[in-house]
């Protein structure tokens, strides 16, 4: 649920348009994490613990221990709108406390390699070599027709970032956004693929466990702007004070 009619002005009111689901991540509990948009509310997967240690957004965020393989997720049975048909934008803060040296480590996605239920994906490759920020989506499920975008860059540990993704179906694009600025784009054409897979924070199917904080992860049925991605990778901006938590 969102509240205050954003009477910031038009450039915060905008962030309101196609909103489908807005996880804060801020509740003080190892359960289920409420969607404040839909009701796209998310399961706790061995226990996803809270923390107040330097949060940045909110006054606490999830905090996920790769070590005991947890995650947050919505079956694709239970969610609605995590499948779009069209141009969609999702976007998190996250923190990590370590990352994976030989393979990959899931921040937010819907994306199986197996049974070819490939959807979305973002995650930081570490294999091969050099670390890769990336986006991936696929058309139709498979790797054959998935399109895949990445910065060559190694998040650091102890540092937020925020990590925007943008599927514009109009202009046949994909985006990468880092802390506010587009740092990967290519073309893809034939939408994103309706994966049968969970939506899940925290996890990278084909590779590794999240070890860190996340906060603040919203999913938008439409193309966010620039002027708009910018908007949310500035925490001081009262977008998020305008959401319930």
């Amino acid at each position: 649920m969102i509240i205050n009619p954003y009477r910031f002005g038009a450039a915060v009111a905008s962030l309101n348009d196609g909103l489908v689901s807005f996880w804060s991540l801020n509740e003080n509990t190892t359960g289920t994490r409420t969607d404040y948009v839909d009701g796209n509310d998310l399961t706790s997967v061995n226990t996803v613990p809270s923390s107040i240690v330097a949060p940045i957004v909110y006054s606490r965020s999830a905090l996920f221990t790769a070590a005991n393989s947890e995650e947050l997720t919505i079956t694709d049975a239970s969610q609605t709108g995590l499948n779009p048909s069209g141009s969609f934008t999702a976007s998190c803060w996250v923190r990590g406390d370590t990352f994976a040296s030989s393979t990959s480590t899931g921040f937010l996605m819907k994306y199986l390699t197996t049974g070819n239920q490939r959807g979305y994906a973002l995650y930081q490759n570490t294999s091969p070599a050099p670390n890769r920020l990336s986006f991936a989506v696929s058309s139709d499920g498979t790797f054959a027709n998935a399109t895949t975008v990445y910065e060559e860059f190694a998040l650091v540990v102890n540092t937020w970032y925020h990590l925007a993704v943008v599927y514009d179906d109009g202009a046949s694009t994909i985006e990468l956004f880092r802390d506010g600025s587009s740092v990967a784009s290519g073309a893809h054409s034939g939408g994103i693929h309706a994966s049968t897979d969970d939506f899940r924070l925290g996890n990278a199917t084909f590779g590794a466990y999240f070890d860190g904080r996340m906060e603040a992860v919203g999913f938008w049925s439409r193309a966010l702007d620039s002027s708009e991605i910018t908007q949310l990778a500035d925490e001081t901006e009262p977008f998020y004070d305008d959401v319930i938590v």
